[in-house]
């Protein structure tokens, strides 16, 4: 267990004694039954994505608790509450909508990426 970890738990417990705060191996702790996630990005960044034991993609980024991935030519903007673990090399993703995934993912690639836009010499035009 991390010393961050350890810090937190012992903060934790300080503000409120009635909570109990377990890890598990998913990166989440379990506090008086309801499942938090405690991961940083650093932690579920530049991993592949498993499904069903499947590699579905690769992990690019995090954002108000959802995590994006590209698959192929797609990004995929998935809710935090579908990670189910996170080793050294994956995350493990459990159900999700698949539709919605990737329409927010490319609404997430829309609002995220500058377009560069070329006149008909190949100049860059600055707006």
């Amino acid at each position: 267990m991390g010393l961050a970890l350890i810090i937190r738990r012992l903060l934790k417990k300080n503000e409120n004694n009635d909570s109990v705060s377990t890890p598990d191996k998913s990166g989440r702790e379990t506090v008086d039954g309801k499942k938090t996630h405690t991961f940083t990005d650093r932690d579920v960044l530049c991993k592949f994505v498993l499904f069903d034991n499947n590699r579905i993609g690769e992990t690019i980024s995090t954002e108000s608790g959802h995590l994006i991935f590209k698959q192929d030519a797609q990004n995929l903007y998935i809710p935090l509450s579908s990670v189910e673990e996170i080793t050294d090399e994956n995350v493990v993703v459990g159900a999700f909508d698949r539709d919605e995934a990737v329409k927010l993912g490319k609404e997430w690639q829309d609002r995220t990426t500058d377009t560069l836009i070329f006149d008909e010499n190949g100049m860059l035009i600055n707006d």
